[in-house]
């Protein structure tokens, strides 16, 4: 899939965070077996066949969403839910739930290990998608909440993290083209 290509060449550069632009998550495109998939999806494969990660997304709408079927097709799935529950995400991560210690918990995943591995014996890593991170960060910071401003340093801190690269961990951030 094309469109994610850009993607996935900067995160294998070690680029964190990742500035998705444009074409939403959602879109439709045609991949690379020639079936229409959204983007999303291709991305998800990609991450898990070049990078060893799994694909985690988080909106205020849809609070944090891990689970997919390829999780349990590669047999991996209790050890991302173990790795979850552990951080206290699956609480955390409601829709609508409170941003700040969202925020705190994803700092303190994705500077930590996984512990687990892909059937391969490939480290399992993780790469969470923020969606609508504009709603999150906004660009004039004069009138922010609380929770924006916060959110702005969770980003500035992440991104400079040895722990996250240590660790093979990325987060990315998806805004529409104004």
């Amino acid at each position: 899939m094309r469109a994610v290509e850009p993607i996935l060449t900067a995160l294998g550069a070690g680029g964190i965070p990742v500035l998705w632009t444009g074409r939403s998550p959602r879109d439709l495109d045609l991949d690379e077996d020639g079936k229409i998939r959204p983007l999303i999806e291709g991305l998800r494969r990609q991450l898990r066949q070049r990078l060893g990660m799994v694909l985690l997304t988080y909106s205020k709408a849809t609070g944090l969403d891990w689970d997919s079927p390829e999780l349990a097709n590669h047999g991996v799935r209790g050890v991302v839910e173990d790795a979850l529950r552990a951080h206290e995400l699956l609480d955390l991560g409601a829709p609508g739930g409170n941003l700040a210690p969202f925020m705190h918990a994803v700092w303190r995943f994705l500077r930590t290990s996984s512990g687990g591995a892909w059937p391969d014996g490939r480290p399992l890593r993780f790469a969470l998608l923020v969606e609508f991170a504009e709603h999150l960060l906004p660009r004039d910071h004069s009138g922010a909440s609380d929770d924006e401003l916060a959110a702005i340093e969770w980003v500035r801190l992440l991104s400079s993290s040895l722990a996250l690269r240590q660790n093979g961990h990325a987060f990315l951030l998806h805004v529409p083209d104004e």
